[in-house]
């Protein structure tokens, strides 16, 4: 029997969502971003999932959905990332602080990951969902340098994880 030399690609989308939470949005507004997140992609990054309520909307999609919401101690970490379980399967995840927040300026910023294999080609991607320091480019306020710094040492903290997932031989996805 001649061996088949033929590639077996996959195809998915992912997709990175900002559900908002400052202020807080009202609930049925929350489901409804969730699950138009869900109907447009198969692997999401989630961005300022803070109120409890925003991670009970994104289980409610259902078991078909896997989850890697990570915690830091007692605080929930507001960037989860979720994928369809029919075509991944989770082998690893896993957070990074990048720098401590500052009061009344911006909470503690996080790198998450997962890595995950694609069921029909065996083969594994790391998907890294962030949020970055907001306002560190926009007009003069008092905090400017303070953002621009933490912004700089946490595309540092990035860059550097990414380059070790690809020495590995993954291929790295990022979005937030």
């Amino acid at each position: 029997m001649p061996l088949d030399t033929r590639r077996a690609e996959a195809h998915f989308r992912t997709v990175s969502i900002n559900v908002k939470n400052n202020p807080a949005m009202p609930q049925r507004a929350v489901v409804h971003d969730v699950r138009r997140a869900a109907q447009q992609g198969g692997l999401i990054g989630w961005n300022e999932i803070g109120p409890q309520r925003y991670r009970e909307a994104i289980r409610d999609l259902g078991p078909e959905w896997g989850h890697y919401m990570p915690r830091d101690g007692g605080l929930h970490i507001p960037n989860p990332i979720s994928w369809k379980k029919d075509t991944w399967e989770k082998q690893d995840a896993g957070f990074l602080r990048t720098h401590n927040g500052l009061a009344k300026v911006s909470p503690h910023r996080y790198l998450t990951w997962v890595k995950l294999k694609d069921k029909l080609t065996g083969r594994s991607i790391v998907r890294v969902n962030t949020h970055l320091v907001s306002g560190a480019w926009s007009s003069p306020r008092p905090t400017t340098e303070w953002r621009r710094d933490m912004w700089r040492l946490h595309m540092k903290k990035l860059d550097d994880l990414v380059a070790d997932f690809q020495k590995k031989g993954l291929t790295v996805i990022v979005g937030g």
